[in-house]
């Protein structure tokens, strides 16, 4: 960017099902510049495009965070308008995944529950098998307590035997079980030798039945839990995402070549956008929090305990 040019206009707004949203706006640096300017005046309206083009307001928060009073609707379209004093409009578009169903059951030699045909081979198997459903772009990734430093860290290393993941990020590693009792057979022993992957999990989009798998990682701690984790618990994440979240995503760890907090990932260079007359991204998504068994910590007749 020449130094006389002017910056560009930054927005970050990711649409949930929480009973608000969050967005941020600011200018991109110059070249001549020492950072992004935070942008605090103007109007951001976001309009429901489903609900007869019912609209919400932003409001400035503080530095360049602007919020709204609203949850975003499985299955809605939805527009943004950014209106600052001076600039062209900048607008985007993006729906509302939908259809999104996930599902597991834990098993072991007293839960007299049925195999799925795939992994009968161990009739008393212990673990967990995972069923989704998606028409959009799922991304999975764990997370660990650390009880040290008292914070939840993201693992390193994902792996699954999903027939539709994403060979975009892996790592080179082959897994190994974290299985440590030799007179039973954990579910992730069938992961060994599988390719890992980097942090996350990008499985496809398909339309069809639901499909059976396993997942497994560098987890280390607890994490199983009936409702929500504690504190103290660690879990796996699944996000169904819009397709213009997804290809952000994509394109901003494949830009990267190395792994980041989810959040923190955001870099404006090269990367896909679908703001017009700007840069950024206006998505959408659908979390989902589920227990991740671990075989070297759980009781396998009872995780819970």
């Amino acid at each position: 960017m020449a130094p006389e040019e002017r910056p560009f206009v930054v927005v970050e707004c990711v649409l949930c099902e929480e009973s608000f949203q969050t967005l941020s706006l600011s200018y991109s640096k110059a070249a001549n510049g020492s950072g992004n300017s935070p942008i605090v005046d103007g109007r951001v309206i976001l309009t429901d495009l489903s609900d007869n083009g019912h609209k919400y307001e932003f409001t400035h928060y503080e530095k360049g965070v602007w919020t709204c009073t609203c949850s975003a609707i499985q299955g809605h379209a939805y527009r943004l308008e950014v209106l600052i004093p001076g600039q062209t409009p900048v607008l985007a578009e993006t729906s509302m995944p939908s259809n999104f169903s996930i599902d597991y059951n834990f098993y072991s030699m007293y839960s007299n529950q049925q195999l799925p045909e795939k992994y009968n081979l161990h009739p008393y198997a212990v673990g967990i098998i995972y069923t989704v459903a998606s028409e959009f772009p799922i991304w999975v990734w764990g997370v660990n307590y650390n009880p040290d430093s008292g914070i939840r860290e993201m693992a390193e290393e994902m792996c699954t035997d999903y027939s539709r993941v994403d060979s975009f990020n892996l790592s080179g590693a082959l897994y190994e079980s974290l299985a440590n009792n030799p007179m039973l057979y954990f579910l992730d022993q069938d992961l060994t030798g599988r390719v890992s992957h980097m942090c996350y999990l990008r499985l496809n989009a398909f339309s069809g039945a639901p499909e059976d798998f396993l997942i497994s990682g560098s987890l280390y701690g607890d994490h199983m839990f009936r409702d929500t984790p504690s504190e103290t618990e660690g879990f796996l994440i699944f996000e169904t995402v819009s397709d213009e979240y997804d290809l952000y995503l994509k394109d901003a760890l494949t830009y990267l070549n190395k792994t980041t907090e989810y959040l923190d990932i955001y870099r404006r260079d090269n990367l896909y956008s679908n703001i017009v007359g700007g840069i950024g991204v206006f998505g959408a998504k659908i979390r989902r929090l589920l227990p991740w068994y671990n075989p070297s910590v759980n009781n396998p007749m009872n995780p819970y305990e």
